[in-house]
């Protein structure tokens, strides 16, 4: 299977077999989000969280005007740290599995787009940046990025930023 650009959400990913599935997944260009409650100290290495400057190039796309609309699936970042209880990824970030749980906590999806910051992965982030690169007859990619730094500052351009 190939899996190169595609977003992968790895539970339980401290045990033996999670941790192996997390690095092969690397190797075969994956994206990888590990998720565990005793987080491997090698993840961060591997790039498979956000890192600070990708969390506040986030905030300046939702400042630019980027519109999302909360749903399960969604990774944001709480910079105020709003939600309360602590989370599996570091810096405040989190994995909307259950959009439930965050209503409970925020009360409308109005109130979590206000404190919550969108961090799109990088599949999202290239189908924005196409979808921004149609609207001003710009050619698709020849060549995607894989550094998500690298699309959020291409996406940032499209915003005047």
């Amino acid at each position: 299977m190939d899996f190169e650009g595609k977003t992968v959400v790895v539970v339980g990913a401290s045990s033996g077999i999670g941790e192996r599935v997390c690095v092969d997944l690397v190797k075969k260009g994956a994206q990888v989000h590990a998720w565990s409650r005793h987080p491997h100290p090698d993840f961060e290495k591997m790039g498979v969280h956000f890192e600070k400057s990708v969390c506040e190039k986030a905030l300046a796309l939702k400042t630019s005007g980027l519109d999302w609309t909360p749903h399960a699936g969604c990774f944001v970042w709480d910079p105020a740290g709003k939600v309360g209880v602590p989370s599996p990824f570091p810096g405040n970030v989190y994995f909307i599995l259950n959009l439930n749980h965050f209503l409970r906590i925020f009360g409308s999806v109005d109130s979590m787009k206000e404190h919550l910051v969108w961090l799109p992965t990088h599949h999202q982030c290239i189908l924005i940046i196409e979808r921004m690169r149609g609207k001003r007859g710009l050619e698709p990619f020849e060549k995607i990025p894989r550094d998500l730094d690298d699309l959020y500052d291409i996406a940032l351009s499209f915003f005047g930023k």
